[in-house]
């Protein structure tokens, strides 16, 4: 699952990048998911809650690529959801998932810094055991720069819920993305999984 999840955040600022991050909302929906039935248009089953910018708009178009990247396994379990400004160069993306029963939070977060690294320079990457866990990094991919942070919780029947934010920006307003971006990853609340 943590591979997905990278593997979806990783995808998004590709496709960020390679959309120019022009994209639109068109029907105001904040995110991307699928259901047991795999209707990928279905609304998220969003879980934890993330501070996102007033002015920025959802990006369903870039979530949906990122969803896409994740294997047919794993879509049942995993959310993504996208925003932006594109006036200014700055994005987000939350992707959420289930991993599977008896997964240890320090591997979870190590796979997905593991497999982010396949798309995308990580530097400066900490983790913190605890309840939750906690990881973060900076990262950057050609000319997007920005930062992402991993929050993992394990409830009482051994399954590890994740949740991953990352905050991108270009080089049009780097200095109001940060600001924008640090809020932001300040405020991903932790999973919420079963006492």
């Amino acid at each position: 699952m943590t591979r997905a999840a990278a593997r979806a955040t990783a995808t998004i600022a590709l496709a960020c990048a390679a959309l120019g991050c022009e994209a639109r909302a068109a029907d105001g929906g904040v995110g991307v998911s699928a259901n047991p039935g795999g209707d990928l248009a279905a609304p998220p089953a969003v879980r934890v809650g993330v501070a996102i910018p007033l002015e920025w708009e959802p990006l369903p178009e870039v979530a949906a690529a990122g969803l896409a990247a994740v294997g047919e396994a794993a879509r049942g379990r995993t959310v993504v959801r996208a925003w932006g400004t594109p006036s200014l160069g700055c994005y987000a993306t939350v992707v959420e998932l289930v991993a599977a029963r008896g997964e240890h939070a320090p591997r979870v977060a190590e796979t997905f810094r593991a497999t982010l690294a396949l798309g995308a320079q990580v530097d400066d990457w900490t983790y913190t055991d605890g309840a939750p866990a906690e990881a973060r990094a900076s990262i950057v991919r050609g000319a997007m720069r920005g930062a992402v942070r991993g929050r993992i919780a394990t409830g009482t029947d051994g399954v590890p819920h994740g949740a991953f934010a990352a905050c991108f920006y270009n080089e049009r307003d780097p200095a109001r993305c940060q600001a924008a971006c640090a809020g932001l990853l300040a405020s991903l609340e932790a999973p919420k999984v079963s006492p």
